[in-house]
């Protein structure tokens, strides 16, 4: 019996042993740093995609984050914005912020900042964020006529030496080497009908006007190198609204509503006086235009119902 006895006692003190399982001599799980940026233009949180302008005083920081089993170690900013340079830095602990010397801003468009952060252990962390470094140009110019033989164009790109963003068919012609015709946004015509327009170099009512109504090959918009693809559409801005919209951020105001509403689509669009108008250009730039007054009458005996008059606008457009 006592025999038996001491057995069981054997076999239970086996059972009993500690056991080495596989969890225990597991390497420990390594949790990844993590990153966020954020910018603030004259002390102003700027959202991602969101507007800053030449002027402001833009300020990039990023916060960077590690853990007990994996401490941060490095941090590298990197941005195609203009005049930006790479900022690099080493980190210790697990929170840690770091910004940047001010970005000087050189230039407008839409740029990216990419931080990575790197840890003792694990996978960097990768994060962008972008902003679109805007110019408000306004301008108020005066286009048609389309009777004319130096009917008036529109750009958004350059100025002539008056500083006028318009440009008639002579400065096309007559210029080359600036290449005036890829540069040109929009005229003003009518076609057919008795409304009128603001039309693409590409619609086919600006092109069936200036490619048929002077002989010469080279006036023809047709015969242009290229001919911009101009989008219009028309808004809900009151030109109340428009008028009293004087600063950056109330202009930007206005942009966001308008693009909110729609893409521009159209590459002609009927204009009547004060209405308000979103255009975007080929390259990009977003305009908008508050109509003042179209005049001028249409010529009947032309086959094209050619214009003769002009029409005066208002534009904010972002450089």
């Amino acid at each position: 019996m006592k025999k038996l006895l001491f057995a069981m006692m054997i076999i239970s003190s086996y059972f009993m042993l500690p056991s080495c399982s596989k969890s225990s001599d597991a390497t420990p799980t390594t949790t990844d740093v993590t990153a966020t940026i954020s910018i603030t233009a004259n002390g102003k949180t700027v959202s991602d995609g969101g507007y800053v302008f030449l002027d402001d005083s833009v300020v990039v920081s990023v916060n960077c984050t590690g853990n007990s089993s994996n401490e941060l170690t490095n941090l590298k900013l990197t941005s195609d914005a203009p005049g930006f340079t790479t900022y690099t830095t080493s980190l210790s602990g697990t929170s840690v912020s770091k910004s940047a010397p001010r970005w000087p801003g050189q230039g407008s468009g839409v740029y990216t900042f990419t931080a990575v952060v790197t840890g003792s252990a694990g996978t960097p962390a990768t994060v962008t964020f972008k902003i679109d470094v805007a110019q408000i140009v306004s301008t108020n110019p005066e286009i048609g006529n389309q009777a004319s033989a130096t009917p008036k164009f529109y750009s958004t790109s350059v100025t002539n030496n008056t500083g006028v963003n318009t440009f008639d068919l002579s400065d096309v012609l007559s210029q080359p080497k600036y290449a005036l015709d890829t540069a040109i946004d929009f005229g003003y015509c009518t076609r057919k009908t008795a409304s009128y327009l603001i039309a693409s170099p590409d619609d086919s009512n600006l092109t069936a006007i200036y490619g048929a109504q002077w002989s010469a090959t080279a006036e023809r918009i047709t015969n242009w190198p290229k001919r911009n693809k101009t989008r219009f559409i028309l808004t809900t801005i009151t030109s109340g609204d428009f008028d009293k919209a004087t600063t950056n951020t109330q202009i930007i105001a206005m942009f966001t509503k308008a693009k909110a509403a729609g893409e521009p689509n159209l590459s002609s669009i009927s204009v009547f006086d004060t209405q308000v108008y979103l255009f975007k250009t080929d390259g990009g730039k977003y305009g908008l235009m508050e109509i003042v007054g179209p005049t001028g009458s249409i010529n009947t005996a032309s086959p094209f119902n050619v214009l003769d008059g002009t029409v005066n606008m208002k534009v904010h457009f972002l450089n």
